[in-house]
């Protein structure tokens, strides 16, 4: 498995919303730049760490699926899918979004890059619907 994690720049990181659960406010943020680099640090220091561990538990002997449990919710993982257009489109849809959650509208948005690619009539054909809903 690549030792690789997620660290989001300081700017994306905000603060807790307090009118959503799911949500981050990044305008209170802003006023506190230096706070947001650090827990950029903290996140970064963290997965490092685990990663030692790992390392550790592995060289122990430990199963490898008992040492992947110190592995933070923010290591990277690959993964093969298919999909069909119209799930596809529902997908982007609701995570291209924006109050989707920063991260995966990154991904999402690379996801239609690549579909565009394939099908770009249907990609563009979809782009121009989601342009109409939102005026």
């Amino acid at each position: 498995m690549p030792e690789e994690f997620y660290v989001p720049e300081p700017s994306i990181i905000g603060t807790q919303a307090k009118d959503n659960k799911q949500a981050r406010d990044l305008d209170e943020a802003e006023a506190d730049y230096a706070k947001q680099e650090t827990s950029a640090s903290i996140i970064g220091s963290s997965c490092k760490l685990a990663f030692d561990s790992y390392r550790i538990l592995l060289e122990r002997g430990v199963p490898r699926e008992l040492a992947r449990s110190v592995l933070p919710v923010a290591t990277y993982s690959h993964m093969f899918a298919t999909v069909n257009l119209l799930n596809l489109f529902r997908f982007l849809t609701l995570r291209c979004h924006e109050h989707a959650q920063y991260e995966i509208r990154q991904y999402a948005e690379a996801m239609a890059k690549l579909a565009e690619e394939v099908a770009p009539v249907s990609v563009a054909a979809w782009r121009k619907e989601r342009k109409e809903v939102t005026q």
